[in-house]
């Protein structure tokens, strides 16, 4: 199992009885990867307004934006035992995702008294 490349750069195939997969963890933990980048903008604004010395407004809104790379790969050679020949799957993501959520509330304050 380790190490996990054969003479040739392939996955050396894991297949203990107790699991149904044979991949390999270490070909998993050195040689797939999953790249992430990622920004963040994060915004707020708050206004307070007094109608009277007895009425408000306060306003609030916030956003939260982010921008991202993401690059995920996986390549793995499979030797199939009934000696067949060999494949080769190679999964690539390249995306650049982009997600805005803004969050708005206000509030009335009235403080007159009544008699």
């Amino acid at each position: 199992m380790n190490p996990w490349k054969d003479a040739q750069g392939g996955m050396v195939l894991w297949k203990p009885a107790s699991y149904s997969t044979l991949r390999n963890p270490y070909w998993t933990m050195n040689e797939d990867f999953n790249k992430d980048n990622t920004d963040r903008l994060l915004t707020m604004i708050k206004l307070e307004y007094k109608f009277t010395n007895w009425l408000k407004l306060h306003l609030r809104h916030g956003m939260d934006k982010r921008f991202a790379f993401m690059n995920l790969q996986c390549l793995w050679i499979r030797n199939p035992s009934d000696g067949s020949t060999e494949f080769q799957f190679r999964f690539i993501v390249l995306t650049q995702p982009s997600h805005q959520k803004p969050n708005s509330d206000f509030l009335f304050t009235a403080t007159k008294t009544v008699n």
